[in-house]
């Protein structure tokens, strides 16, 4: 609430100063400018935008009545700048003055390229007054280059589109300048009618500003058509309304007083007024001004490019920075597809990996099983005609008389089973060792081929890294037996002088 009622102040301030500055502009231009620089100085410190630039709009106003155009041309810029994004019907009555002001400083093609936009956006929103104004200004601008034709088509559009307005101003503007360009075009007749139509409707008015432009046109009208006296009256009464001494506006009366004098013969003061006529020209300085109005646009337009740059930058840093996020997610895309891609591929080399380990690992286990099998075979077999044989043997020695002998050979045949069944524990454990270790005997047999079988056997139960004492459990031998044994073992592997364990060299194998 604090912050609105300190905005509404800054707002009554401003325009308090700025009412100041428009009462006071004709009798006391010092102290004017004193009240629109303290409006200024409100106006900046304030954080509303509106108030700012409706400080830009009347202050620009006031320095164009007063034919400052310089001043005038950049306060109206900054309003410009921001009205176009905010409110385009005071934009637009902006660049009327920004038009004007190209206008009086001979820059046609700018103000023209101006009036042209505002005419069609004020006839569109049927604003007729600022329609009209603008077909007087192109008007006026095609009268000055002789174009009087062309002048005359866009005053009738003027006072055409003054028909749809209430506004007594415009209608004067629109007639007065119709009544000009009939004249350059010596339709007099006409021409001095449309001057009296004028003249009435300014009859009641006490706008200084229009009456002194009206009578100074009617008097340089008067003078044309060499009617001095009339013209020498209407040029008074212009001096009278005219209260800015150093403006165009009193200079063009000046202008219209020594011209009218001397085309009566009256030298005298028409030297006088030509002389207040150039002073006034003088003070003007207008190719000063037009430099500074040139400066000021060309600070404008760097400024409007500045501003498209960084909006066109902006815009390509947005733009890079899309498509660098763009890049980002499709890598981040193709990497996660690649990625899993790769897990596949290895999930599948490992399943299929697995598939074929385990595929070999049951054809092993089949071909294991398979020799077991044989090899059990074999030697069931062996000993099923082993025990025949022994049995044909027992029957055969059973029908002997011989005591003795009969003793002697069941010894021979006990013997015989002890031996083989020691012989089938070998070869089973033999069976096993190569399902496991199939090429170690014939590695083994390459290089020493003239180790035993108990010798091989040995090495067998070193293989399988058994200590002394088990070999001998397994042997049914002594473990000093099983110790002088592997001394002599090692000699035969040539490990004698070397510090090579018989373990580690026999696991080599």
């Amino acid at each position: 609430m604090i912050w609105c009622q300190d905005i509404r102040s800054n707002k009554q301030k401003v325009e308090s100063h700025l009412k100041k500055a428009s009462e006071m502009m004709y009798d006391d231009w010092e102290e004017a400018k004193k009240n629109i620089s303290q409006a200024d100085e409100i106006s900046a410190k304030s954080d509303d935008n509106e108030l700012r630039n409706s400080f830009y709009k009347a202050a620009a106003n006031l320095y164009y009545n007063r034919d400052i155009f310089d001043i005038a041309l950049r306060y109206n810029l900054e309003a410009y700048e921001y009205y176009k994004e905010n409110n385009k019907v005071k934009a637009s009555e902006i660049e009327n003055l920004i038009a004007i002001i190209n206008a009086r400083m001979n820059n046609k093609k700018e103000a023209l390229k101006h009036f042209e936009n505002i005419y069609h956006f004020n006839r569109n929103i049927k604003n007729y007054d600022l329609a009209a104004k603008a077909l007087n200004n192109i008007g006026t601008i095609y009268l000055h280059s002789n174009k009087i034709d062309s002048a005359i088509n866009y005053y009738q559009k003027a006072i055409q589109n003054s028909i749809n307005t209430q506004e007594v101003p415009i209608k004067v503007i629109s007639h007065t300048n119709y009544a000009e360009a009939l004249a350059a075009k010596n339709e007099n007749v006409e021409a001095e009618k449309e001057f009296k139509y004028v003249e009435s409707l300014l009859s009641k008015s006490n706008d200084p500003y229009l009456l002194t432009n009206f009578y100074t046109a009617f008097s340089n009208f008067y003078r044309e058509i060499n009617k001095n006296e009339f013209a020498i009256e209407y040029a008074e009464k212009a001096r009278d309304n005219s209260k800015i001494k150093y403006s165009f506006q009193n200079r063009d009366v000046l202008q219209a007083l020594y011209k009218a004098y001397y085309s009566k013969g009256d030298y005298k003061k028409s030297s006088t007024y030509f002389q207040e006529y150039d002073n006034v020209r003088d003070s003007l300085n207008i190719e000063e001004k037009a430099v500074n109005i040139e400066k000021g646009k060309i600070e404008a337009e760097f400024k409007n490019k500045e501003q498209k740059l960084e909006l066109e930058n902006s815009k390509s840093r947005l733009k890079l920075l899309s498509v660098i996020l763009i890049l980002i997610v499709l890598i981040s895309a193709l990497a996660f597809v690649l990625l899993r891609y790769k897990n596949n591929l290895v999930k599948e080399k490992l399943e299929k990996d697995l598939s074929i380990s385990r595929t070999n690992e049951l054809n092993l286990d089949l071909e294991i099983r398979n020799k077991e099998l044989v090899s059990k075979t074999m030697l069931e077999n062996k000993k099923t005609e082993l025990y025949q044989e022994l049995i044909d043997e027992i029957k055969e020695k059973l029908k002997s008389e011989d005591i003795d002998e009969l003793k002697k050979e069941l010894n021979n045949i006990i013997f015989r089973l002890s031996k083989n069944s020691q012989r089938g524990s070998m070869d089973e454990f033999n069976l096993r060792f190569n399902n496991v270790y199939n090429s170690f005997y014939e590695s083994l047999m390459e290089k020493h081929p003239d180790l035993s079988q108990t010798e091989k056997k040995l090495c067998a139960f070193i293989k399988l890294n058994l200590s002394s004492k088990d070999i001998a459990d397994i042997t049914k031998t002594s473990i000093k037996s099983v110790e002088n044994s592997r001394t002599r073992l090692r000699k035969k592997l040539g490990l004698t002088n070397t510090n090579m364990e018989l373990h580690k060299y026999i696991s080599e194998i």
